[in-house]
């Protein structure tokens, strides 16, 4: 059983952000990741391989601030020091930029994901409080605060007379 008081669900943009702002505030977190390396998903989708969020890379705004508001790839950092505007000059771009963007982002900032750990169970202790999440490796995690970062899902129905 290994303990954080941190857990993050998900290696995705939401859950790469969350974990660089636990780093950046010393917390002690994990991010569980079912893959082997973080922004899986934008590898195979979308199916057409284009993103269909704006990505305006020429503005003559010199507010760092206002032009996030059309640069709906990059991850918030304290000092805007890590932009995906490098990565992609077209204004809908290839989804696999995003995936190398957020392995970048990651990387640079030392964000600590436990990789290839599929999670198949959460609980929560009556006594403590923490949650228990279950993996199919048979490994066992608790921790104080949970934190969902998996995108949309769709429960499985078992097919039950």
């Amino acid at each position: 059983m290994t303990f954080h008081d941190y857990i993050i669900i998900g290696g995705g943009p939401a859950g790469v952000q969350m974990g660089y702002f636990l780093e950046t505030a010393g917390r002690d977190y994990r991010i569980l990741e079912r893959a082997e390396r973080v922004g899986t998903f934008f590898e195979t989708y979308p199916r057409h391989r284009r993103l269909n969020s704006f990505n305006k890379v020429n503005n003559w705004f010199q507010e760092p601030d206002f032009n996030l508001r059309f640069d709906w790839h990059t991850l918030l950092t304290h000092d805007h020091s890590f932009r995906y505007r490098g990565y992609s000059k077209e204004i809908f771009p290839d989804a696999g930029t995003l995936a190398k963007y957020l392995q970048d982002f990651r990387a640079h900032f030392g964000i600590k994901v436990q990789f290839d750990t599929d999670v198949t169970y959460i609980d929560r202790d009556p006594e403590t409080r923490h949650f228990i999440i279950s993996t199919a490796g048979g490994e066992e995690y608790r921790c104080r605060v949970l934190l969902i970062a998996t995108g949309p899902v769709r429960a499985k129905m078992p097919k039950i007379p």
